[in-house]
């Protein structure tokens, strides 16, 4: 089979019987024995409703099965999955109106108003599905999605080779800020110590004297960098071979402790989680060989990531400004080569 995934197969269906449904909605009111033409455009609008869930359900599962989609896209994502959201909902609204008009009995004022109430929203279902399929079609012939070949996990997940910092450099040379908004943190030895430290270390974490930073972990420790984002995504890169417990990569985090996480732990479980509130998904997971850790938080979409695959996605409320970091809690030493936060656009 050469189509990657099912959805482009399915997602036509629902694009054509949506319009087929109503064309014949407007039959059946122009026609004065309306009885045979209500009823097939009532089993057209119930073959809508199931192919527009049909094309909803294989359009989440073709989006978390795609690997190094750019940071940027992600929200793009989120809007075209609303608008198909809205689309199934307002179709079964339409196809189970029109089941029960079918069963009224037939007194002239109630149909009448019941048929026009259904060709009202039937109308309206032709334009959800039209802006559905201009947010799908910005995201294959905009975008490049699953059609361009993603970059190599790999070329991903490896931290980019930086320039040594010069001796005299301060912590604070190594927390840049890109003129599109990104944030990176690139550490070097002795930086959670130094003053001017470019980030904020709370709890069980001290360093080692390893290059990049090699966090020495007793407890519960977090690492927050100052800048307060909104929709974000944040990749985290680092090596957990010598770390037993639990990381996770926070977005929106406030005061008190709250807003998000994606976490993974070396017992094998990655979650989605609002801090110190509830699990929004969750998924096992071998942490071994991991090399990066990523959180997408868009709207109210939130998504983690490894290596650039997609391993939880989960809905919550939108959540407010807030900074990033790393949370960890366990024992051991943990590597960390770089934490990058990439602001995201709301669509």
């Amino acid at each position: 089979m050469s189509l990657p995934t099912l959805h482009p197969a399915i997602v036509h269906f629902p694009i054509v019987l949506v319009p087929l449904a109503v064309f014949l909605d407007g039959a059946s009111l122009a026609t004065k024995g309306r009885r045979v033409p209500a009823r097939v455009a009532a089993l057209a609008w119930f073959a809508a409703a199931l192919a527009a869930t049909a094309a909803f359900v294989a359009g989440r599962v073709a989006a978390d099965n795609l690997v190094g989609v750019p940071p940027q896209v992600q929200p793009l994502i989120g809007d075209h999955a609303d608008w198909a959201e809205r689309t199934l909902i307002l179709t079964w609204t339409v196809a189970l109106l029109h089941a029960a008009l079918d069963r009224v009995q037939p007194r002239a004022a109630l149909v009448r108003a019941g048929q026009g109430s259904v060709l009202a929203g039937g109308l309206l279902a032709v334009l959800f599905v039209g802006w559905t399929a201009d947010r799908g079609g910005l995201l294959v012939y905009g975008h490049g999605l699953a059609v361009a070949a993603p970059p190599p996990v790999e070329e991903d997940c490896e931290p980019a080779p930086a320039a040594a910092p010069a001796p005299s450099s301060s912590p604070g040379d190594r927390l840049t800020r890109d003129a599109d908004g990104t944030v990176t943190w690139t550490p070097a030895p002795g930086d959670l110590s130094a003053e001017g430290s470019p980030v904020e270390v709370g709890g069980g974490v001290s360093e080692g004297d390893a290059g990049g930073a090699t966090l020495v972990i007793d407890g519960r420790g977090l690492l927050a960098l100052p800048q307060v984002m909104s929709d974000v995504q944040v990749n985290v890169w680092l090596d957990l071979s010598g770390f037993e417990g639990e990381v996770g990569v926070v977005h929106h985090l406030g005061e008190p402790e709250t807003g998000g996480a994606f976490t993974v732990s070396t017992g094998g479980a990655a979650r989605l989680v609002e801090l110190g509130g509830s699990v929004l998904d969750e998924a096992a997971l071998d942490p071994a060989g991991l090399t990066a850790l990523s959180v997408s938080a868009a709207g109210s979409h939130y998504k983690g990531l490894v290596d650039g695959k997609v391993i939880t996605h989960g809905h919550g409320p939108e959540l407010p400004p807030g900074r990033v970091g790393l949370l960890l809690d366990g024992a051991g030493q943990v590597r960390l080569h770089r934490i990058e936060a990439i602001p995201l656009e709301s669509h």
